[in-house]
């Protein structure tokens, strides 16, 4: 007997869906499309030409999900284009942001010499708060209604960390 209804069948409802399963729970996933929908779906943009919406831009899965769901044994192949992004404005000039930053700062140089110049220092701090963001992603959140001294104590630290990237 279902326990728990998500609505949604998109790439984050999925996944819940399985780790709840996999805690013993019995989910019931509902879409209202015939595909699986959220980022996941792929659409035709024009007659012959099909994309992802939206998942092209998210990134990769979190290792742990792709292990624990078995993924790649599946046959699941991730693509990881080089540039990742291409950006074609009406005078049909080209920007790609290609995945090394000295030459997606090229690219940029033919829009803005003072975006190429900062375009690895941002880089740089996206990755930084990327990492800490990851970090936040895998702890687990102290109770609400009464976090223990520990827990108080881990939300100390994770402020002075964050505080520390300015």
């Amino acid at each position: 007997m279902t326990d728990i209804i998500i609505i949604g069948g998109g790439h984050n409802a999925l996944v819940a869906a399985f780790y709840l399963a996999r805690g013993g729970r019995k989910p019931l996933v509902l879409e209202r499309r015939p595909i699986v929908g959220g980022c996941a779906v792929t659409e035709e943009f024009a007659p012959g030409y099909k994309a992802p919406t939206l998942a092209h831009a998210l990134g990769p899965l979190r290792p742990s999900i792709v292990r624990d769901l078995q993924l790649e044994t599946r046959g699941v192949q991730f693509v990881r284009p080089d540039p990742r992004l291409l950006a074609v404005a009406a005078d049909e000039r080209a920007l790609a942001l290609w995945n090394d930053p000295a030459r997606a700062a090229e690219s940029i140089r033919a829009f803005s010499a003072k975006d190429a110049a900062r375009y690895p220092e941002f880089c740089a701090t996206l990755a930084r708060l990327g990492a800490f963001l990851d970090e936040l992603l895998t702890m687990t959140p102290p109770s609400i209604d009464a976090p223990s001294a520990g827990e108080l104590w881990e939300l100390i630290k994770t402020g002075r960390r964050f505080r520390n990237h300015g």
